[in-house]
């Protein structure tokens, strides 16, 4: 991983702990960018989760607008691996985990 790549990893990890989880996100997916580390990876997943927990699940999986069953269960097993706690190192995985395994009430 390049400097550059570490410093941005490290100011995401700063950025989440401060539950800033845009910024985090953002920062994650830029030490992506610069150096493909799998920690950088892990913390990707994780802000996007928590930043898009707020604005429903459709937002968290990144399903369209009228998803169909097979879409969203294929999107949600790809997430739950991903950010698993036994999967992923980041501090914040069991609180994405959380988030994205909490039942939400169907939409209309």
């Amino acid at each position: 991983m390049t400097l550059a790549a570490a410093s941005s990893l490290s100011q995401s990890r700063v950025a989440a702990s401060a539950g800033d989880w845009s910024r985090a996100h953002s920062l994650a997916e830029q030490a992506i960018a610069l150096g493909q580390s799998d920690a950088a990876k892990e913390a990707a997943h994780v802000a996007r989760v928590l930043a898009a927990a707020a604005s429903g699940p459709r937002a968290v999986l990144r399903v369209s607008a009228r998803p169909a069953a097979a879409e969203v269960n294929k999107a949600y097993h790809r997430l739950c691996v991903r950010i698993h706690p036994d999967k992923n190192d980041d501090p914040h995985a069991a609180q994405a985990f959380a988030a994205l395994t909490t039942p939400h009430p169907s939409g209309p």
